[in-house]
């Protein structure tokens, strides 16, 4: 992972949610199957994981995208957003299983109190990348890439990076080595090459081996015009990123044309101004 403080991880969430239930009452397992939504920092939310045991669906919006997701997927905190109210605030993550992506079974979830080596888990991040305060038109999300990859090093001959097919390496990001005045890249930073932008586009940023035991990738791309999605798994399976894409793509394809109770499950409609129908 690229920066490991920044992605949502199981130990995370759970202090999260430990954090949403002692500031609002009751928590979600003590509520029931009823999903009771509960103010965190004035924001309406929910603590949704794969590991509750009676099925159930959640239905929303992000950025005007409308989404089905069951519980054998969602592993995440929903928070409603303020400004728009039936809309989450930033959007959702899941988690999968690869190399199928496919959904959590009670056989998975275990996984999540083992190593890191030992799963080989995907977690994608759903998320609006223009605030509700501001103007679709006001934002540029090409523009927001190329401003941060610019804050990044460029590629030194000292550190060779690993040749992937469809990928060309293009920074790196430094950390502190063992001498200050030259630091060793912690990240190798990918463009998509041309053949494979015209889908997705974006770029795929991988920790490197020699700085963590089990090095992970971010791939982040644009999708709908109005959502960046980031994908996060093993460096392990980077050389198969555009199928791992591609899947991911179908996914998220299958959520936003879900209708909602297709499966019978229980449909929890959130936030609670949530209207299906615009």
């Amino acid at each position: 992972m690229t920066r490991p403080a920044h992605i949502p991880s199981w130990p995370r969430l759970v202090l999260l949610a430990v954090f949403a239930a002692g500031c609002s009452g009751p928590s979600v397992e003590e509520a029931g199957t009823d999903y009771q939504e509960q103010a965190v920092r004035g924001r309406p939310t929910l603590v949704v994981s794969v590991t509750d045991e009676t099925p159930a669906e959640f239905a929303f919006k992000v950025a005007g995208v409308p989404f089905v997701v069951a519980n054998d997927r969602l592993h995440t905190i929903l928070e409603g957003d303020l400004v728009v109210r039936d809309e989450l605030w930033s959007g959702f993550a899941f988690y999968s299983v690869l190399p199928d992506i496919s959904a959590f079974t009670q056989q998975d979830v275990y996984l999540f109190g083992r190593p890191s080596t030992e799963r080989n888990f995907i977690h994608v991040m759903v998320e609006r990348f223009c605030p509700t305060v501001r103007k679709q038109d006001d934002c540029d999300a090409a523009e927001q890439d190329a401003l941060m990859l610019s804050s990044y090093a460029q590629l030194s001959p000292d550190w060779p990076v690993e040749p992937i097919a469809g990928l060309t390496p293009i920074k790196q990001t430094l950390g502190p080595g063992d001498d200050p005045a030259s630091p060793v890249p912690w990240d190798d930073i990918y463009s998509i090459d041309d053949a494979f932008a015209a889908v997705g586009g974006g770029y795929i940023s991988c920790s490197r081996p020699e700085r963590l035991p089990v090095p992970h990738c971010e791939h982040r791309f644009i999708w709908r015009d109005v959502l960046r999605i980031k994908l996060t798994y093993k460096r392990s399976n980077v050389h198969e990123w555009a199928a791992i894409r591609a899947k991911s793509i179908q996914i998220l394809d299958q959520l936003a044309n879900r209708e909602p109770g297709t499966d019978g499950m229980k449909t929890v409609y959130f936030p609670k101004d949530y209207n299906p129908t615009r």
